[in-house]
């Protein structure tokens, strides 16, 4: 899904129903923000850790499904 920030910044949001996340679970996400030219993204997850991955000029911030409304509050 896509979360908006108030000064209409876009952030693609993909979800993961498994604990441990490897590197080609983040290809989808990476391409969409290449599609779209954005640098950021999320992916919610069913770990207990919140880290950050850069790949290619990209982040993405994996975050524990249980922090959703973190995430929220971020945008």
């Amino acid at each position: 899904f896509i979360l908006t920030s108030e000064r209409r910044e876009i952030f693609p949001v993909e979800v993961k129903h498994k604990k441990d996340i490897k590197q080609n679970d983040l290809n989808n996400l990476l391409i969409f923000l290449n599609e779209f030219s954005l640098n950021h993204g999320f992916l919610l997850y069913l770990g207990i850790k919140e880290r950050s991955i850069k790949r290619s000029g990209k982040t993405v911030t994996l975050i524990p499904y249980f922090e959703l409304e973190k995430l929220i509050k971020t945008v």
